[in-house]
């Protein structure tokens, strides 16, 4: 299912997002729109699919993939899905900060320490339950 943002979650986000157009001699073909892009990243986000399986109604995954680099190295992608949180907790409670998912696992209550997994290779968050 395609993730499409409302005109006004992207009026309240696109501020975050540099002007594309300044990428002159590089490009190709047309810039892609940063709004697609965005959406393409919402779903990466939301599925935990890998890029090369991002559906075709969306831009192509290697455009989508290095924008996604770009925003995260430079903050722009945490601005622009702290906005669209802030907006989704008006007048709602959705997340208190004590449950927290992290690789499809429940952290319920929160997590008392984060640290190495014992073979050294990734991390994991040692909840009380």
């Amino acid at each position: 299912m395609p993730v499409k943002l409302s005109d006004e979650q992207w009026e309240r986000i696109c501020h975050h997002f540099p002007d594309q157009a300044g990428r002159k001699g590089r490009l190709k073909r047309p810039p892609v729109p940063t709004r697609r892009v965005f959406e393409a990243v919402l779903w990466i986000l939301y599925t935990g699919a890998q890029w090369s399986l991002l559906p075709q109604c969306y831009p192509d995954y290697e455009a989508v993939r290095g924008r996604h680099q770009t925003w995260v190295r430079t903050g722009v992608l945490a601005r622009a899905l702290e906005d669209l949180a802030a907006e989704a907790r008006q007048g709602q409670d959705l997340f208190d900060g004590t449950d927290a998912y992290v690789d499809a696992s429940l952290s319920d209550g929160g997590g008392s320490e984060a640290g190495g997994t014992k073979a050294g290779r990734g991390m994991e968050i040692m909840a009380t339950v």
